[in-house]
């Protein structure tokens, strides 16, 4: 005849239970905060025209071609790529940036100003 669980068994059974129980909850939590949280960071791409550059604030603002300005702030990791039609590609520094310059600008989105990741400068 087989011997029944003790009462301490079927505990540690039920603590068992409520522990994974517990886990998968948490797993399940952190699967969906992760996206929300990451969307912040997501980049947006606008086209347009430098409406205005503000070197020493490191900012400009772009008039899209719905004729909103958007506002955006560079940091040491913004890039800047001056096009050419007849001559190579060429990286400049963000003081190259004028008003009138057609850009297409690649920022993260968030809180205006968005951080600058690139930007191409048409002329």
């Amino acid at each position: 005849m087989a011997a029944l669980p003790s009462v301490g068994c079927k505990r540690r059974a039920a603590m068992l239970k409520r522990t994974l129980c517990a886990a998968f909850a948490v797993a399940v939590l952190v699967a969906f905060s992760v996206p929300a949280f990451a969307g912040s960071h997501h980049k947006m791409r606008v086209r347009g025209t430098v409406e205005s550059v503000d070197p020493a604030q490191k900012t400009f603002v772009v008039k899209d071609r719905d004729g909103k300005a958007i506002p955006f702030r560079v940091d040491d990791r913004s890039e800047f790529e001056l096009e050419h039609r007849d001559k190579p590609d060429q990286d400049v520094p963000f003081t190259e940036l004028k008003t009138g310059d057609r850009v297409k600008v690649k920022a993260f989105k968030g809180e205006p100003p968005h951080l600058v990741d690139d930007v191409d400068i048409y002329r």
